[in-house]
């Protein structure tokens, strides 16, 4: 399994259409292969009305069909207008985590 952190900042008022546009991302997502472990809001320190989401790819093709998908998508092409910033990262569960 293959896990990426993403984190998603609106653009102050635009929550709601990015939460909005989330739920048709996960929809892209799974139906390409991925598997969406956890969303969260991130509610104390500087990233605080951030969204954080954890997903799962069951090897690099399915991250790569994902991504394109999420690239061809409009719904998505439509949300960079409510996104502040984004940013992503390959994780790799520590020795014992549950994910592992």
């Amino acid at each position: 399994m293959i896990y990426v952190g993403y984190q998603v900042t609106p653009v102050p008022g635009k929550l709601n259409d990015v939460l909005a546009v989330h739920k048709q991302a996960k929809e892209i997502s799974e139906a390409c292969g991925a598997q969406q472990i956890g969303g969260f809001q991130i509610t104390l320190g500087q990233d605080a009305r951030s969204l954080f989401y954890l997903v799962a790819y069951r090897d690099s093709d399915a991250f790569i069909a994902v991504t394109k998908a999420l690239e061809d998508s409009a719904a998505m092409k439509q949300a960079d207008a409510w996104i502040a910033s984004s940013s992503s990262a390959v994780l790799q569960p520590l020795p014992g985590s549950a994910l592992q």
